[in-house]
């Protein structure tokens, strides 16, 4: 299986690969291919069952994304990348780091939590999928928005609610149970924390009420290698809600982590 992706930059330059936050798709980082492709090769990739990427013959767990994302890599003839995770971007990230450490030049870890799901958050997970596998996506469409927004955004830019809203709309259901699935059973890695040697940047909105900026200082706390950056008037979507900042903040670790 291919997934669909988007690129930009020279493929001679670092490469750099996106992996966006859920229940979105590949088009949260076009700030970041737009404004980095002249100091890297970025790629963003839709997930198994998001975006134009076709579902996963799996039911869904952190391994099979990272599986997914090494066949990627290896079809792109990509050998190292500095790896980039939103919200479940990141947890992917975590799995990729215990599975296959030497292809990582780096990581980016935006707006997510090393700490697993409690047993009441994992059981929203399962009773979500349950209700989205029964009834379609229109229960994140009326729920997730003002979560995943920060307060900033939610009052000042209605373009970017609606264009999330519309976004989650498109979202194939099963996919989102995949997801869901996934996340639920993902283990914790507060433990892998403490492994990564590799240079990381992490970056939070200070306005994120799903992984807050404590959540943050957490992992950056326990990654010796690591840097830590809050984003002002952002929620759980900073690379969207406040792209400027954020790509600041990668060109800085970019330039520093690039050979």
């Amino acid at each position: 299986m291919s997934l669909a992706f988007s690129s930009a930059g020279d493929p001679n330059q670092i490469p750099v690969i996106l992996l966006h936050a859920f229940p979105l798709n590949r088009l949260m980082w076009r700030h970041q291919l737009e404004s980095l492709s002249e100091q890297a090769y970025i790629l963003a990739p839709d997930l198994p069952g998001f975006g134009d990427s076709p579902l996963s013959d799996s039911p869904g767990s952190m391994n099979d994304y990272v599986q997914q994302v090494i066949a990627f890599m290896d079809e792109q003839k990509i050998e190292q990348a500095v790896l980039g995770g939103c919200s479940m971007g990141g947890y992917i990230l975590f799995e990729f780091w215990r599975i296959m450490p030497r292809r990582i030049l780096g990581l980016i870890l935006c707006d997510t939590r090393a700490e697993a799901d409690s047993g009441e958050q994992m059981n929203n997970r399962l009773k979500m999928a349950e209700t989205v596998r029964r009834d379609g996506v229109n229960l994140l469409v009326q729920d997730i928005p003002e979560k995943l927004l920060g307060k900033t955004t939610q009052s000042q830019n209605p373009e970017m609610v609606r264009e999330i809203e519309n976004t989650i709309q498109s979202t194939n259901p099963e996919g989102v149970v995949q997801a869901q699935v996934a996340m639920a059973a993902r283990p914790g890695s507060l433990v892998t924390l403490e492994s990564i040697i590799a240079p990381t940047l992490i970056i939070v909105g200070e306005e994120d009420i799903l992984t807050p900026p404590s959540a943050a200082q957490t992992m950056h706390q326990r990654i010796p290698t690591s840097d830590m950056v809050i984003i002002e008037k952002a929620g759980h979507l900073s690379p969207l809600e406040q792209p400027g900042l954020v790509n600041s903040a990668m060109h800085n670790f970019l330039q520093s982590t690039s050979p």
